[in-house]
């Protein structure tokens, strides 16, 4: 397989949670004995929009011949990581627990998997990058979460999911995003302007709407116009930087320096 370029960053990784037992190291005493004498421990939390059997959960020649799908740490290191050269990945787990009615069960649920990729996966693989699960059902448990989330810097960003009870959208949701923002800040502003060139897809969207339901949409549209503007130059300036390096022979087996440092605040 011909590859792009070393180095690339996979944003959207998804392991999964083999089973409750996983779970049960990391949560408090009233948790594990209540799923245990409700028999909940033998559930297994998986969301109907990700169904382990959907042909679009996980590719054919990657699913185990037992077990769940992303639940093996050296086969995704071997076919996700490896595989392709990347130099990060983001893991985003999809777990049944937001959306639970039980917003105390989704809480512990939701503290239990972060402690555990955090334990489990992120102490064992450096190249792995995490997403915070929160529980949407409680807007002040999900900001609980983060806050305590927040000290790992390997956890680079907050997971909601959508088709929920509520669009994102709606101001219920505000607290999270700012809680977010807060735990998540970037430390200097260039550092911020790249992160938001990089995943620009999404963002002059959320500019805009974010003008609109603050009641601020001519700040909206002047940040929107900067950050074409600052597109542009990152653009430009990588271009340049490819047709510079293709001259290179050795620069098959080299990790492309500008792009490592454009995400250097992952590399904590």
């Amino acid at each position: 397989m011909k590859l792009p370029y070393a180095g690339a960053i996979d944003c959207d990784l998804h392991p999964a949670v083999p089973d409750v037992a996983a779970l049960m190291p990391y949560l408090d005493d009233f948790w594990r004995e209540h799923l245990t004498e409700r028999y909940i421990d033998h559930s297994p939390f998986v969301l109907a929009s990700y169904a382990q059997n959907l042909p679009q959960s996980a590719r054919v020649d990657w699913r185990p011949k037992q077990g769940v799908p992303g639940a093996d740490l050296s086969a995704l290191r071997r076919d996700a990581l490896d595989a392709f050269g990347t130099r990060f990945a983001i893991a985003n787990v999809l777990h049944g627990a937001v959306a639970l009615y039980n917003a105390d069960m989704a809480a512990a649920l939701c503290k239990a998997v972060n402690s555990w990729i955090a334990r489990e996966w992120l102490d064992r693989e450096p190249r792995l990058r995490a997403s915070i699960l929160v529980p949407p059902q409680d807007v002040e448990l999900a900001v609980a979460e983060i806050e305590r989330c927040a000290s790992d810097p390997r956890f680079v960003q907050v997971l909601l999911l959508v088709m929920g009870d509520r669009p994102l959208g709606h101001r219920s949701f505000w607290p999270i995003y700012r809680a977010a923002e807060k735990a998540m800040r970037p430390t200097n502003w260039l550092d911020q302007t790249v992160r938001l060139v990089g995943f620009r897809r999404n963002a002059f969207v959320w500019i805009m709407a974010t003008g609109i339901l603050l009641d601020a949409p001519a700040i909206a549209f002047v940040a929107a116009v900067w950050l074409q503007i600052a597109t542009t130059i990152v653009d430009l300036g990588q271009l340049a930087w490819q047709r510079a390096v293709t001259k290179t022979p050795s620069f098959k087996a080299q990790a492309p320096k500008p792009l490592e440092a454009r995400f250097s605040k992952f590399d904590r």
